[in-house]
């Protein structure tokens, strides 16, 4: 296990850590669960004695496996019950249910000043999932915010290259991610913003639409007809074009 105040690996007898000193709250517990499940084990293992005492036939060495097997799968119990190192996923996913409705206001706050960049990383950030109230109201703009996360940030990683040589094959990979996290958004959009019953948030949902086609127009250099007809384009042909136009022209 870890030492829950330093990190450091340590033992789950171990009362204090022995790099920082901080008390391990697992150690007593440990040793109380030894305890009990020892006392079981003996019970067991009596009763395993006298009930053998009573059958006909029965070997000693069967006997004795019997209480061995016993032991052991008790003291693998023992061993594991409760002292798996803490899962961080499971840890967020609980802090997310603690917190519902303020971590709920802060996403509305994020939503009604546009930052929904901020929005989806503060979903990611805090494993929050959608199927339950106060959070099931942003179901819609999740789905678009996250492809529309992904738009941005692909879009920066190309924009923002570095002027390596070798940039340009990692630019490619960059161009293919945006334009497949675009048509994800386009498809998702369609369907959300028919779908979304709160004005307020299919608001949302077109403004993320809106500041995507922008994005284009602005660093493809495309008029809104331009911007129409590549989003019409299969991820192939959006890539093809967004090379011709980043590394040529």
């Amino acid at each position: 296990m870890k030492c829950t105040n330093c990190g450091k690996r340590i033992g789950i007898e171990d009362k204090v850590c022995p790099y920082c000193k901080a008390e391990n709250p697992l150690a007593g517990q440990h040793e109380e669960n030894i305890k009990r499940y020892d006392k079981r084990f003996q019970k067991t293992k009596g009763e395993v004695l006298d009930s053998a005492k009573k059958l006909e036939g029965l070997g000693v060495r069967a006997i004795i496996l019997v209480v061995l097997v016993i032991g052991i799968l008790f003291l693998v119990i023992a061993a594991s019950l409760n002292y798996a190192d803490p899962d961080p996923e499971k840890e967020k996913e609980a802090d997310a249910i603690r917190h519902s409705k303020e971590y709920a206001e802060i996403m509305d706050d994020y939503l009604e000043a546009g930052d929904y960049v901020d929005f989806a990383a503060f979903v990611y950030s805090h494993k929050i999932s959608f199927w339950d109230p106060p959070y099931d109201r942003f179901v819609s703009v999740k789905y678009c915010a996250s492809y529309y996360y992904e738009c941005i940030r692909h879009m920066e990683s190309v924009i923002l290259h570095s002027t390596d040589p070798d940039y340009f094959d990692r630019m490619d990979l960059d161009i293919s991610h945006f334009c497949g996290y675009l048509q994800e958004f386009q498809q998702t959009y369609e369907v959300q913003r028919v779908r979304e019953k709160n004005s307020t948030y299919q608001a949302y949902i077109e403004d993320m639409e809106q500041e995507l086609r922008a994005l284009v127009r602005t660093y493809l250099g495309m008029n809104d007809s331009e911007v129409d007809e590549f989003i019409k384009l299969s991820e192939a042909k959006m890539a093809v074009r967004m090379e011709e136009v980043l590394h040529y022209e």
